[in-house]
C-alpha cells in the first residue's frame, strides 16, 4: 500500500476585510504561511525511517501481533520522495515497498503529505475551534480532499486507485506551528477490500544546524481492510541531517537527456554531506558528557552537544579521540502525571565530529550517571520503539535538571 500526494486548502472570501473573516481564516493562513517556510528546507534533509509492524488476522478473537522491523533512508527532494537500504547513498527507489516482502508501508510521511496540504493548494478546510493535544492549547480543522483533486493512491493486491481524502490536523495558535496531522482514505472502491487507511502524524519544529525544519517525530499507518484485517505500521524518523547538491546523484527520469557537463544541477540532485567519515563498527563504549545543562524546560528538537570522554579503541588503534564532539538533538520531552509524575526524556546523537570528518552515530544508551535530586532509570512500564541512536529514560520529578558533564555510556551498533 502507498500514498501519495495527499491533501491540501484553499482559503476563500479574498476581498473581505480581515475582521470579516470566518472565524480560523486569518489563522490557518498564518499556519499555511509558517508551514511553507518550514518546507523551503525540507528539501536538503534525509532521515532514517523505522516502522513496526503489526498484523491482526480477521476475528473477534484475534488482536494485533508483532511482524517486523522495517528500517528505510528516506531523501525528499522537494516533490517526490526516495528511499534506500539503512546507510545507502543511492536514492533511486520512489516505492518502499520493493523493500519489504509484504505487509502495509507507505510513502509521502517525510513530507509529501505536509507538500500536498499547505503547498498544493487543493483541499477545504473546515475550522473547528480550540481543541487542546497532549496538554498543550491547540486549534483544530478538518480537511476535504475531492477525489478529482486528489493524487492518494492505495496499492492493494486486488489492484489500485487515486481516493479522496479527509481528516484533521491540529497546530499552535500562539506560534502557529503543526502539531498532528491525521489523513483517512476516502471513497474507496468496493473491490480493494479495504474499510479505511488511516495515517497518523505529530510534528515538532526542529534545529539542524541553522535551519528550522518541520518534521515529523513519530506517526502510525493504519488499514482495515474489510474482512476484518488489521495492519499496522508505528514509524518514526531519526538521523535527520543536511545534504549537499552534487552531480553524483542524479533522479532524473530514464528517459531524460543527459545535461550538458557545464549545466546547473537540477534542485532534485542530493548527495552525502562533504567530509563524511567511515562507518563505525559496532560493539565499541562510548562514553559522553553532556557539554551544556538540559532542563525540563527544553523542546522537542532543540539542539544538544557531548563531548567524547577518553579514547574509543578498536583494533589497537583510536577510532574516536577523547574531547571529539557528539551533536544530537532533544528527541522526547513528554510529561506525565500519572503514577505521581513523571519525564519521558529522549536524547538522539546523530553524528560524531573528529579530524574533520562527520561520522553517523547509531548506538544504544547502556547507563548513566545519577541525576542530583531526581529518581531517574532506562525502563518504564511503556513500550517504546528501539531507535538506533536514541537513549530515552525516565525522570520522576516535578522539575529537573541534567547538569552540564552528565556522562552516559553508550554501546554503537549495526544498523540493519
Amino acid at each position: 500500500m502507498i500514498s501519495r500526494g495527499l491533501i491540501i486548502c484553499v482559503l476563500l472570501a479574498p476581498l473581505a476585510a480581515p475582521q470579516d473573516l470566518p472565524p480560523g481564516v486569518l489563522l490557518v493562513s498564518k499556519v499555511k504561511a509558517r508551514v511553507k517556510q518550514q518546507m523551503a528546507h525540507m528539501p536538503q534533509y534525509t532521515c532514517l525511517e523505522t516502522f513496526e509492524r503489526s498484523h491482526k488476522f480477521a476475528g473477534p478473537k484475534t488482536t494485533l501481533m508483532p511482524q517486523d522491523t522495517v528500517r528505510l533512508e528516506v531523501l525528499f527532494t522537494g516533490a517526490k520522495e526516495f528511499f534506500d537500504s539503512p546507510g545507502g547513498r543511492d536514492f533511486k527507489e520512489e516505492n518502499p515497498g520493493v523493500f519489504v516482502g509484504s505487509g502495509v508501508i507507505g510513502n509521502g510521511m517525510f513530507a509529501g503529505h505536509l507538500q500536498a496540504l499547505f503547498v498544493n493548494d487543493q483541499g477545504l478546510f473546515t475550522y473547528r475551534g480550540e481543541e487542546p493535544w497532549a496538554g498543550r492549547r491547540a486549534a483544530k480543522w478538518d480537511f476535504r480532499v475531492p477525489i478529482l483533486q486528489s493524487r492518494y493512491t492505495l496499492n492493494m493486491p486486488k489492484g489500485s486507485a487515486v481516493v479522496a481524502s479527509k481528516g484533521s490536523f491540529w497546530a499552535d495558535p500562539d506560534t502557529f506551528d503543526l502539531i498532528r496531522l491525521e489523513v483517512h482514505a476516502d471513497e474507496i472502491p468496493p473491490d480493494l477490500e479495504v474499510s479505511d487507511v488511516i495515517t497518523t502524524m505529530e510534528y515538532a519544529p526542529t534545529l539542524i544546524g541553522r535551519d528550522d525544519v518541520l518534521l515529523p517525530q513519530t506517526g502510525e499507518l493504519r488499514l482495515l481492510a474489510t474482512s476484518g484485517e488489521e495492519s499496522l505500521a508505528r514509524f518514526e524518523f531519526t538521523h535527520c541531517r543536511s545534504f549537499q547538491a552534487d552531480a553524483s546523484v542524479s533522479f532524473t527520469e530514464p528517459d531524460s537527456l543527459a545535461a550538458p557537463a557545464n549545466a546547473t544541477p537540477a534542485p532534485n540532485r542530493a548527495a552525502a554531506p562533504l567530509g563524511s567519515g567511515p562507518p563505525l563498527p559496532p560493539g565499541l563504549t562510548v562514553n559522553i558528557a553532556l557539554a551544556s545543562a538540559v532542563t525540563d524546560r527544553a523542546g522537542v528538537g532543540e539542539l544538544i552537544e557531548g563531548r567524547v570522554a577518553g579514547n574509543v579503541i578498536f583494533q589497537g588503534k583510536t577510532v574516536i579521540p577523547d574531547g571529539a564532539a557528539v551533536h544530537g538533538r532533544i528527541r522526547r520531552m513528554e510529561h506525565s502525571t500519572e503514577t505521581g509524575g513523571y519525564f519521558t526524556v529522549g536524547f538522539e546523537f546523530t553524528d560524531i565530529e573528529t579530524g574533520g570528518l562527520s561520522t553517523r552515530f547509531f548506538a544504544n544508551l547502556e547507563s548513566a550517571a545519577p541525576l542530583p535530586g531526581s529518581d531517574w532509570n532506562l525502563s518504564s512500564g511503556n513500550r517504546l520503539p528501539a531507535l538506533p541512536g536514541v537513549g530515552t529514560f525516565f525522570v520522576r520529578a516535578a522539575h529537573f535538571e541534567i547538569p552540564k558533564g552528565w556522562k552516559m555510556v553508550w554501546k554503537t551498533q549495526a544498523l540493519k
